[in-house]
């Protein structure tokens, strides 16, 4: 009896499981005494470095937009989606829910990333349904180097 090996990444870590006789290019183990349990190992941190390389050095002017997205945007994952997106692209700047039920983003990169951005806050997680997006344009700020998650003001 074959196994099977697939890793997902999360976080710092990369879990790996296997499963018996699953189609596919995959990795084979054959020791069929070890099926399901999963194995953990570090994962490459090179890609991380990779990212907050984009965030901080760019040949590119850095520009800032706040965006208010309404619609139902609170309670359906969207600041994840948001810190997911901005991670992705290289930009730099904060997400968070505002008391009148829209989501405000603060971000910071280059013109094409934050077009990338912008397109993204339009479509919305699956569970989302976005209304409208308004922008405005902000100073760039030094101190923003990553992408996170804030409290509501």
């Amino acid at each position: 009896m074959f196994d099977c090996l697939i890793a997902a990444r999360h976080s710092h870590r990369v879990v790996e499981w296997k499963f018996p006789k699953t189609v596919g290019t995959v990795q084979i183990d054959r020791d069929p005494s070890t099926a399901y349990q999963p194995r953990v190992r570090e994962a490459d941190t090179s890609a991380q470095d990779d990212t907050s390389e984009k965030m901080i050095s760019s040949d590119k002017p850095i520009q800032a937009r706040r965006y208010m997205v309404r619609g139902r945007v609170q309670g359906v994952g969207f600041r994840w989606f948001v810190e997911r997106e901005a991670h992705i692209l290289g930009i730099a700047g904060w997400v968070r829910n505002n008391h009148d039920g829209t989501v405000e983003v603060m971000a910071q990169g280059t013109r094409d990333q934050l077009a990338g951005l912008h397109s993204r806050l339009r479509e919305g997680p699956r569970a989302a349904r976005v209304d409208s997006v308004e922008v405005s344009e902000e100073s760039p700020t030094p101190r923003l180097s990553s992408f996170g998650i804030e409290g509501a003001p």
